[in-house]
Formats: structure tokens, sequence, C-alpha cells
């Protein structure tokens, strides 16, 4: 599931950096970063799992205040882009 995620932002983040803008995605994600939620921490501040995805899936986020047309234009993004790190179940 974590890879999943990280395939995510990463062509998220190559596509932001091809456009010079940041995506709406990258948008939530730094949002998540300047409330102090980061990557790699302990459960309960984590970027990924405890921010950026509820905030996606339309939950609120405590200390975290991103606009509804954001979430929408994010979820737009993540439908477009191709799915990436997909594992076979053996």
């Amino acid at each position: 599931m974590k890879l999943k995620y990280l395939g995510i932002f990463l062509l998220l983040a190559t596509s932001a950096i091809a456009s010079g803008t940041p995506t709406a995605c990258e948008q939530i994600q730094h949002a998540c970063g300047e409330a102090g939620f980061t990557r790699n921490l302990p459960a309960g501040r984590d970027l990924e799992t405890q921010c950026f995805q509820p905030l996606i899936q339309g939950q609120v986020v405590p200390g975290v205040q991103v606009a509804s047309d954001l979430v929408k234009k994010c979820q737009a993004e993540q439908s477009t882009q191709p799915k990436t790190n997909r594992r076979k179940r053996h």
C-alpha cells in the first residue's frame, strides 16, 4: 500500500517539476507538512496516512485547511494518473 502512495507521489512530483507549478496534490501535501505532518514518522503524524489520504477522502484533519476545490482537483489528478506499483497476488 505504501508503495502505491510513493508511486503516486513520485509521479506527481515529476509532473510538477516538468511544469514548474505545484499540482493540487502537492499543494495539499505542502499544507500537511506546514501543519507538522512528515514522512517516515511513527504513527500519528504521518503525512501520507494521517493527513493527505484522509483529506483526499473528504475527511477533516485538525490543523489543516484546504479548499474543497483543491481536493477535487487532486482527486481528478489521481484518477488520470496511470496506476503504478500494482502487485500481483500469488
